[in-house]
């Protein structure tokens, strides 16, 4: 591409800018620890039910930032990297929800 003036130069793509993001907090051996930990009592206690949601939202965003042909591909790719199972992740991400007066999710009772 021609910028005014004549100059030339490239439009990043997803992998290109990623590379300039800042380094992760957490490894995804990490990551798939605290699920581990979390993902057993993440609808009996509430600060597993946010971890458990926390992490849905990094893999979320990992599969954003992943070569791979289809969003459903890339998500698999950043379970496996993490060690979660894909059942598990799903459970989680269709749960009903509930905020409480703190703005915390947890599940809603009976569901």
């Amino acid at each position: 591409m021609i910028a005014k003036g004549g100059t030339e130069f490239k439009v990043p793509d997803h992998q290109e800018s990623a590379k300039n993001l800042p380094p992760r907090a957490l490894s995804d051996s990490e990551i798939g620890r605290l699920w581990a930990k979390h993902f057993p009592q993440w609808r009996d206690n509430r600060d597993s039910c946010q971890i458990c949601f926390g992490i849905c939202a990094i893999i979320e965003f990992e599969a954003a930032l992943r070569n791979g042909p289809t969003h459903i591909a890339r998500v698999n790719d950043a379970l496996q990297a993490a060690g979660i199972r894909p059942q598990e992740f799903d459970e989680v991400k269709a749960e009903k929800v509930k905020v409480d007066a703190r703005g915390l999710l947890y599940p809603k009772p009976g569901t």
